[in-house]
């Protein structure tokens, strides 16, 4: 087995026993680079054979595109790290180490004043008509007056939420315990939210006790 693994058998491994670890975004993320990037460059090699070189080579292949190069980069790190582990690979021979990754920009992209308004039209529009779970529209308003993270206003707890005061107190966000100052229309948007007996969710769920999962295919229907 050591003589013969392949990229594509570290790849059936990986996504055995590590993919399914991941949150489902992440998922769909690492099956992409594998089958879009990985496999067709490496999937024929054992991974003995495999040379800091072939990495590099990809990884420059993908400069036009640098964070999913990195991102490729971290995920065959994380790949040959996993073979070490299991005996595929010596230790320390990851080909990945010493290759720099390409300086990533931040991506900031804001909505104009007329965006805004246009947006605001469509909301209260589709509001009026029935056609969108207004709890995916109190949202989408929560998210645009408080600048948070779509997780964490998705996932946001009543417990978390605080009016008298105008906070929500976050104890695990991304970046660790957080606050965030609520303005007083999202205030009055969070105040006239209905409360679950059993949901302890500011957006709940369709099934009882479970959050609101997901606003890709409300934004989809708003756009």
């Amino acid at each position: 087995a050591r003589r013969s693994m392949t990229m594509k058998g570290l790849a059936e491994l990986y996504c055995r026993e590590y993919l399914p670890r991941k949150k489902p975004a992440s998922q769909k993320n690492d099956e992409s680079m594998l089958a879009n990037n990985i496999l067709p460059a490496l999937g024929s090699k054992k991974i003995t054979a495999i040379t800091t070189g072939d990495i590099a080579r990809l990884h420059a292949g993908m400069r036009g595109v640098p964070y999913l190069a990195n991102r490729t980069l971290s995920l065959l790190s994380k790949m040959f790290s996993i073979a070490e582990r299991f005996g595929f690979l010596p230790d320390g021979k990851n080909p990945v180490r010493h290759i720099d990754r390409y300086p990533e920009k931040p991506r900031k992209r804001y909505l104009s004043g007329p965006e805004l308004a246009r947006l605001g039209e469509t909301l209260s529009q589709l509001e009026a008509d029935g056609r969108l779970n207004p709890c995916a529209i109190a949202a989408v308003r929560v998210l645009l007056l408080t600048g948070a993270r779509v997780s964490e206003i998705l996932r946001l707890r009543w417990t978390w939420v605080d009016l008298e005061v105008g906070l929500l107190r976050l104890p695990d966000s991304k970046t660790g315990e957080k606050e965030i100052v609520l303005n007083q229309a999202a205030m009055q948007i969070l105040a006239s939210l209905p409360r679950e007996d059993l949901n302890p969710f500011v957006f709940p769920g369709e099934r009882p006790g479970t959050h609101y999962s997901s606003l890709q295919k409300p934004w989809a229907a708003i756009v």
